[in-house]
């Protein structure tokens, strides 16, 4: 399973998140990664939106549109995108 965010949905692999009334996403996305989901975010979204590499939950990458988005593509007979 693969999975590419961009726009909002590069906020899915930051760490540290502690939401109060919702559940903690980055935290299930964690268990999703240690069980072979691949996950990248748009390096161009996430840092228009304030976050520097460093900041991403392990296991999650840093990417492109350009490299892994279309990668996972061209390996997946379906693909989870996570935007707004």
């Amino acid at each position: 399973v693969h999975m590419f965010g961009y726009g909002e949905g590069v906020t899915v692999v930051k760490s540290g998140q502690n939401p109060k009334r919702f559940p903690n996403v980055g935290q299930e996305l964690e268990t999703a990664i240690k069980e072979g989901v691949s996950t990248a975010v748009c390096e161009t979204c996430y840092a228009a939106r304030g976050f520097e590499r460093g900041e991403e939950i392990s296991g999650a990458k840093v990417g492109s549109l350009t490299n892994d988005f279309f990668q996972f593509i061209s390996e997946s007979d379906r693909l989870i995108t996570i935007a707004r």
